[in-house]
């Protein structure tokens, strides 16, 4: 199933890990946590873009959970 979305066993995983996480803040009434993200650039530009695209979806989704993030690139 994960395959026709073009998602990864591995992104399949974290994305039903996310889907748990929001079950289990908006069952138990939980503040979602703030989270701040940092990260080492790398000396190649192409891992960089790399890196800064599977960032800014890891910020989304950490949003849709309700989190509040701060993304260094993003925030400062």
């Amino acid at each position: 199933v994960y395959r026709e979305y073009g998602l990864s066993p591995n992104e399949h995983a974290f994305q039903n890990f996310l889907l748990e996480v929001c079950g289990l803040i908006s069952r138990n009434n939980i503040i979602p946590p703030k989270c701040y993200i940092s990260y080492a650039w790398y000396e190649q530009s192409a891992d960089n873009d790399k890196l800064h695209i599977f960032l800014r979806r890891l910020t989304k989704d950490l949003e849709r959970l309700g989190m509040q993030v701060f993304f260094d690139i993003r925030n400062m």
